[in-house]
């Protein structure tokens, strides 16, 4: 019997000063986009100018002069941070009508124009979150997302992986949320042996909208300087993207262990997709078959994943659709890159 594949194991951050519930298990159903809300709300008040949103956003104080904020002490930023949580609204997929808002059934329908609809707001939790990764680009976070009940499902409750950009890097962050945006369903979700799922799930992008704290009463709370200077950060907040959590990275693979993933870049690029920068890093295993429930999967039956598309291109937009020449030469160097940086050899 084959050995399981050896794991990177994943780090863990400290643990937050209030922990706000244990992590609620990781959230693997596909949500249609009309399902995801349009606004999500972050709270990430703990730990005050350290948290995930104003550390990653403001790391020192030059930056503050950089956005002309000089005048923005920590002791406000926290004091928002403390009495409200961060709206984000979401950018891709792009929002229809029907995905803002959840409309009554009754006597206009579904129709658009309808006003007895809401906006669907969802929630993320950064006060309770797990550390996942970094790099050069982005930030990883484990953390508890809950999208609004409609008048068609119940509320759903699990654990996301939160990508942030890191400052200025905002541009690939963007390009990922694009590519996973054009991503058919066929490979997102796990439809049997012969056809695993190649990519996470996700859960959309959003971006800091400080038009939303504007539109706030806190007039007793913040001067109007204060309100001001606090609107010019939020237009700096990190954008993030929501994805499946599918794992830990892997190690380099030997001998037949390449096959399986070798086999998803086949098919991501008969998707007419390209990675952009394979390497062990940029790819995850955990427990499978996905088929089956959790309790009976195993690591000598793994599941893997593609992460990373921040230098991806697809078909569908960009160069990739300017240039289908362009795409091809890729899709073929990538799979030569991939049997290279996968490989056991590679790290001798």
């Amino acid at each position: 019997m084959e050995s399981a594949p050896r794991l990177t194991p994943r780090i863990k951050s400290s643990p937050p000063e209030r922990k706000i519930e244990s992590m609620p298990p990781n959230l693997e159903e596909f949500i249609p986009e009309d399902r995801l809300p349009y606004y999500i709300d972050v709270y990430d008040n703990d730990n005050g100018p350290g948290s995930k949103i104003s550390r990653l956003v403001l790391p020192e104080r030059p930056v503050y002069r950089h956005f002309g904020l000089s005048g923005l002490n920590l002791e406000t930023w926290t004091k928002f941070l403390e009495r409200n949580p961060v709206r984000f609204v979401r950018r891709f997929p792009w929002p229809s009508p029907a995905s803002i808002f959840d409309f009554d059934k009754g006597a206009n329908g579904n129709d658009p124009k309808s006003t007895s609809g809401y906006p669907k707001i969802g929630q993320i939790d950064l006060r309770n979150h797990e550390y996942l990764g970094s790099g050069n680009h982005s930030y990883v976070a484990l953390a508890p997302l809950t999208l609004p009940s409609t008048t068609d499902a119940p509320p759903v409750h699990g654990a996301v992986a939160v990508k942030l950009a890191l400052f200025d890097e905002g541009e690939l962050l963007m390009n990922e949320a694009k590519i996973y945006c054009a991503f058919p369903r066929e490979l997102q979700e796990d439809r049997g042996f012969d056809l695993p799922s190649v990519v996470p799930k996700s859960y959309g992008y959003y971006q800091a909208s400080h038009g939303a704290f504007e539109s706030q009463s806190l007039v007793g709370e913040f001067t109007n300087y204060e309100r001001k200077e606090i609107c010019k950060v939020l237009q700096h907040v990190s954008t993030f993207l929501l994805i499946e959590h599918c794992g830990v990275q892997i190690d380099p693979l030997v001998g037949k262990e390449q096959e399986p993933v070798l086999s998803l870049f086949k098919r991501l690029h008969e998707a007419n997709f390209v990675q952009g920068s394979p390497s062990p890093r940029n790819v995850v295993v955990q427990p499978g078959p996905l088929t089956v429930p959790k309790g009976e999967r195993s690591l000598h039956k793994p599941s893997y994943r593609i992460l990373d598309f921040g230098r991806g291109l697809s078909a569908d937009f960009g160069i990739g659709r300017k240039h289908p020449e362009f795409l091809a030469e890729r899709k073929e160097a990538e799979m030569k890159w991939a049997q290279e940086r996968l490989s056991l050899n590679e790290y001798f």
